[in-house]
């Protein structure tokens, strides 16, 4: 054992495969005494669950401060739909398409189509280095259960703690 910032440490094995995940949440614990708070209190209560579907790895915080101030439209409705779910307080809930048209002002017509123009955003920016997008999407008949065939977007707690960790980062 050892002492970091006054806090007792521990050493883990962590598979290799999860490392960088790993390396990724710690740093966030360290950065956030909110985190920390809040993944006390899941621990503490036992309603730490297994999501329907596992989210969407997390991009690396340059690449969504690049994704997020790239001036382009796909950026505007990104930054809309992340901070329309973070405001209504819906991180780690799937929201329908149709709720997120209402929460940003943008039609539901062009929250349909963001996905698409999202990937192709990522495809033509960031050279393959991500295969998913920076916040986790289904099909509602991929959910349990099932909601159709609408598109629902999720925003994981970690995913939320890393946008308002950019944000001063964000042109405004």
């Amino acid at each position: 054992m050892s002492r970091f910032a006054g806090e007792e440490t521990q050493s883990i094995e962590v598979p290799a495969r999860f490392a960088a995940q790993v390396a990724q949440l710690v740093a966030m614990l360290k950065a956030h005494p909110k985190v920390q708070k809040e993944l006390a209190r899941v621990i503490a209560d036992g309603t730490v669950s297994q999501p329907m579907r596992p989210d969407y790895p997390l991009w690396d915080d340059a690449d969504i401060i690049a994704l997020a101030n790239s001036r382009t439209k796909t950026a505007g409705n990104y930054r809309a739909i992340m901070d329309a779910i973070i405001r209504e307080d819906h991180v780690d809930e799937w929201v329908a398409v149709s709720q997120l048209s209402e929460w940003t002002g943008l039609e539901v017509s062009e929250v349909r189509a963001f996905r698409t123009h999202l990937y192709r955003h990522i495809h033509a920016h960031f050279g393959g280095k991500y295969a998913d997008a920076p916040f986790t999407g289904a099909w509602g008949t991929e959910l349990s259960p099932s909601r159709g065939r609408a598109v629902y977007y999720r925003v994981s707690k970690e995913c939320a703690y890393q946008w308002e960790r950019v944000q001063d980062s964000l042109i405004h």
